[in-house]
C-alpha cells in the first residue's frame, strides 16, 4: 500500500476517534494510531536504507542498482514574443553552423545511364547545356555460379587421363567460391548472425548449402590467416626483449578454458587453452611448436 494511502487512513481514524465519548478510550485509540504512524515511518526509512545497501552491493559486484527514473520535463512557457524570437534566432545560428560535407565525391560510380529528353517536347530554340547529374546508391546480391568445363584427354599408350587445371582462384578451394567464403565470416563476426540465419540468407538466393558446410567454412579453411598470425607472433616476440602475459576465463563448448594474452607495445596475440599451467605457458611462447630442451652454459650455471 502506498504511503499516502496509509496516511489518509490514519487521518480518517483520528477524525473518527474524535467522536468517541469516553476520554480514556479516545486516548487509547489516539496512542495506537500514533504508534502505527511512527512504526510505519520507521519501516519506510529502513526500506530506503536497505535499498541503498543493496544498490551499493550490486555496484561492488559490477551490477546495476535500481534505476533512477527522472521526472517528466515540462515544456517551457515563453513569457513574451521577444523570448520566442530569441530562441528562433539561436536555432537559426545552430543550423548555420552545421555544415554537411559533400558525399558525392566519395561515392564509387559503377555505371552511368543517360536519360534522354523527348526532343519533340522542346521549343525550336532550345540549346543543349550538358547534363544534370544525380547519384542513386544501391546494392545487388546476385549469384555467380560457374560451370567449369575442363578439357579431358585419354592416352591409350600411357593408359592415363589428362584433365585441364582449374583457375588458381578456385583450384583446391572446394565447391564454393571466394564470394561465399568471404561473406560467411562477415555475416558471422560483423553482423553477429547465427549459422541458421546465414543458412536461410544463402538459401534465399538459391545457394545449395548445408549448416554443417557453413560451420566448416567458418571454422576451417583459413590456413592463410593462421600463417599470418604465426608470422605476426614471431615478429612480435623478436621486437622486444620482454613480453607481457596474462589470462582470462573463457568457455569453449560448455567447458572452462583460459584465453592467454601475450603482448608488448607492438602487438597482442591471443591463445585459448584448456589449462594455464607452466607447460601451457611454454606452449604459448612456442606457438604450439614441439617442445625442445636447451642445454647451454646458462642452464648449468
Amino acid at each position: 500500500m502506498r504511503k499516502n494511502a496509509i496516511q489518509d487512513i490514519i487521518i480518517d481514524l483520528h477524525s473518527e476517534t474524535a467522536s468517541l465519548s469516553d476520554p480514556k478510550t479516545k486516548d487509547i485509540f489516539n496512542g495506537l494510531l500514533n504508534l502505527i504512524d511512527s512504526l510505519y515511518s520507521e519501516n519506510e526509512s529502513l526500506r530506503e536504507e536497505n535499498q541503498q545497501l543493496k544498490d551499493e552491493v550490486n555496484g561492488l559486484k559490477g551490477e546495476q542498482g535500481k534505476p533512477r527514473i527522472k521526472a517528466n520535463t515540462q515544456p517551457s512557457d515563453h513569457s513574451s514574443e521577444q523570448e520566442r524570437k530569441g530562441d528562433d534566432d539561436s536555432n537559426n545560428e545552430e543550423k548555420k553552423k552545421r555544415q554537411r560535407k559533400p558525399k558525392l565525391a566519395n561515392i564509387k560510380i559503377d555505371r552511368e545511364q543517360i536519360c534522354p529528353i523527348e526532343k519533340s517536347s522542346l521549343p525550336k530554340d532550345a540549346q543543349s547545356k550538358g547534363y544534370s547529374d544525380i547519384v542513386i546508391q544501391d546494392i545487388k546480391i546476385i549469384t555467380d555460379n560457374v560451370r567449369y568445363r575442363r578439357e579431358m584427354y585419354y592416352s591409350p599408350s600411357t593408359h592415363k587421363t589428362y584433365l585441364a587445371q582449374l583457375p588458381d582462384d578456385v583450384a583446391g578451394k572446394g565447391e564454393y567460391g571466394v564470394g561465399i567464403r568471404s561473406l560467411i565470416p562477415l555475416l558471422k563476426s560483423e553482423c553477429h548472425l547465427p549459422e541458421r540465419s546465414i543458412l536461410g540468407f544463402l538459401q534465399n538466393f538459391g545457394i545449395k548449402i548445408s549448416s554443417a558446410t557453413i560451420s566448416n567454412l567458418w571454422t576451417k579453411g583459413y590456413s592463410d590467416f593462421h600463417q599470418e598470425k604465426a608470422a605476426i607472433f614471431e615478429a612480435g616476440l623478436s621486437s622486444t626483449c620482454y613480453q607481457q602475459i596474462d589470462d582470462t576465463g573463457a568457455r569453449v563448448k560448455g567447458q572452462n578454458h583460459y584465453t592467454q594474452i601475450l603482448c608488448n607495445p607492438f602487438y597482442s596475440a591471443y591463445f585459448t587453452t584448456p589449462r594455464k599451467d607452466r607447460l601451457t605457458v611454454l606452449d604459448v611462447f612456442m606457438n604450439s611448436a614441439p617442445r625442445q630442451f636447451l642445454y647451454n652454459t646458462e642452464a648449468t650455471s
